[in-house]
């Protein structure tokens, strides 16, 4: 790709199924996506409205789909999938009508009313599928293996139910397109994007919290079958993942007050449940151990649920991060940046770990070889040496002696010149 057109921000806009003619994206002078872990993802359309055009076309009728393309020209890349459910007019004395239009990704049908209902032997990812077809969605979950005798949704809308029980196993759900996601959060996926400190990160902001940390979660519960209380726990390294750190909040925590143990109760004594929840409760605690909330230059692959990874900013702040929301920002009189909230289980990045050892066996023998020749190099040139300067003692030895015959001999030379002149003296 041309260098004059690798960083101009470009943006497509699809309409029901129809990309935005030239006249419509000339209109367009903002957009605004976000995407949140615990949220709906939303996207806002600001356009220029001359002459009530586009109101009155009424091209954006509530339930239009839209998708939404973010990036560079050649390099766009999809941020959103949703359906129009704002629209708003925006008046002023100084300039054109605005049209603001907004909606939201097609799982805000999980919010409306409310259910009653009872589900026996299910697991979560077994209730995350069914919710998913009563609203005509295909299913992508991960089997969440813990089996429930009974669970019951108490006057609760589908998506506060599904995050109730996402935040019990340790999932996360959402939705992309007509596709309901329930996984694992994967801190160990490959960087999205990596950031550089003065490159294309404007503005990055870390804060390490020590408040809620502890060494070890315990849940408690009570076994009604066998009479008999039941535990569950959770401890270091039942972390999600490290990130690449070294030091994390219960590690921080010990230092500092010892071993900290927190105790939840919970209303079952299934054995399985409650690891699950003492798991999930401690890495939601493990995981605001540090946030972190920067602004860099526009990147659509930043989206919640991904990794990314930080450079340059010194070793405490440097590593990578889990992504838990962004806001993609596009306005045609600023450009196009990225905003985004993060966690990290850890701080201080440790070293890369090896990843051949074979190879890396092979270069620090070659490393010791190289260094015991220039080790040898150094004997060598310092025998050298050595030798030169007692030569060369020797040498100044022998030219003093020299030196010292020469001398004597003008001595005696003197004194028999001096007795030649005694006699010479006398006899005249």
């Amino acid at each position: 790709m041309p260098d004059d057109k690798r960083f101009v921000p470009d943006f497509q806009l699809v309409v029901d199924g129809q990309a935005a003619d030239p006249e419509l994206k000339g209109s367009i002078v903002g957009i605004r996506v976000t995407d949140d872990m615990d949220k709906a993802s939303r996207f806002w359309l600001h356009l220029s409205d001359v002459g009530r055009k586009w109101t009155k076309q009424q091209k954006f009728k509530p339930g239009t789909a839209i998708e939404i393309e973010l990036g560079y020209q050649g390099q766009l890349k999809s941020v959103c999938k949703g359906e129009v459910s704002n629209i708003e007019i925006v008046l002023t004395a100084d300039g054109p009508s605005r049209l603001v239009v907004a909606g939201v990704d097609k799982g805000h049908g999980f919010d409306k009313g409310t259910v009653t209902k009872t589900y026996q032997n299910v697991k979560d990812s077994d209730l995350a599928t069914e919710v998913a077809r009563r609203h005509n969605l295909s299913a992508d979950v991960e089997d969440s293996k813990v089996v429930h005798d009974y669970v019951i949704q108490n006057n609760l809308s589908d998506y506060d139910f599904l995050m109730q029980r996402a935040a019990m196993a340790g999932f996360r759900v959402y939705v992309d397109d007509r596709k309901l996601l329930f996984k694992k959060p994967k801190l160990g996926d490959p960087p999205a994007a990596k950031l550089v400190w003065r490159e294309n990160i404007g503005r990055l902001i870390q804060e390490v919290n020590t408040f809620d940390q502890v060494s070890k979660i315990t849940t408690s519960g009570w076994d009604p079958k066998n009479a008999r209380e039941m535990t569950g726990p959770g401890k270091t390294g039942d972390e999600y993942g490290k990130q690449g750190g070294t030091v994390t909040g219960a590690q921080l925590v010990k230092q500092m007050f010892g071993d900290i143990e927190q105790v939840v109760t919970l209303a079952t004594g299934e054995k399985g449940l409650l690891q699950a929840v003492a798991k999930s409760e401690y890495n939601q605690r493990a995981g605001a151990f540090v946030h972190a909330e920067a602004r860099v230059t526009g990147d659509p692959a930043i989206r919640a649920g991904c990794v990314v990874e930080v450079e340059k900013a010194g070793k405490r702040v440097d590593g990578q991060y889990y992504v838990v929301s962004t806001d993609h920002l596009f306005f045609v009189d600023t450009g196009y940046a990225t905003e985004f909230r993060a966690k990290r289980y850890t701080i201080k990045k440790g070293s890369a770990p090896v990843k051949n050892l074979a190879k890396f066996a092979q270069s620090v023998q070659q490393a010791a070889q190289k260094a015991q020749q220039i080790a040898q190099n150094i004997q060598n040139a310092a025998a050298w040496v050595l030798k030169a300067a007692r030569e060369a003692a020797k040498r100044a030895s022998q030219a003093l002696e020299a030196a010292k015959q020469v001398w004597q001999d003008v001595k005696d030379a003197l004194e028999q010149v001096k007795r030649g002149a005694g006699d010479v003296a006398q006899a005249a």
